[in-house]
């Protein structure tokens, strides 16, 4: 995982955004209004976005802009702002959004029992909002 600057956004209202990846629109629009952080993990680009105070959207896209994965993290009551993030590893990112958290990008998805569903991206010491 490595930071990158390919993702650009553009605002259509106080809660939707057209994404760009090296200045080509991606088809369709994107929850968030504003860009937290991007990187490139495998042949992807994870984008994250703040949704609102107390919420970060996390999408795992393809270079076609295809979403392959997407996660909101956060909680009504728990108002944060997403910070420190540092890569650790080839796949994982650690954060703060309340707590130190931590995701890991999988190549191949497996089944979270936070998210109750099989993902790529995997978290540790979140909350996730289904």
């Amino acid at each position: 995982m490595k930071i990158t600057n390919r993702i650009k956004l553009e605002e259509i209202t106080d809660n939707f955004v057209y994404l760009y990846i090296d200045g080509i629109q991606i088809a369709g629009t994107f929850s968030g209004r504003t860009l937290e952080a991007q990187y490139e993990v495998y042949d992807w680009l994870l984008v994250i976005l703040e949704l609102d105070p107390e919420h970060v959207i996390f999408y795992l896209i393809d270079e076609s802009g295809s979403i392959i994965d997407q996660q909101t993290i956060g909680h009504w009551n728990f108002e944060s702002l997403f910070a420190s993030p540092k890569v650790i590893d080839p796949q994982s990112l650690e954060f703060v959004f309340v707590t130190r958290g931590k995701l890991k990008v999988l190549k191949i998805p497996e089944y979270s029992m936070l998210s109750r569903r099989k993902c790529h991206l995997q978290f540790e010491n979140v909350a996730i909002d289904d």
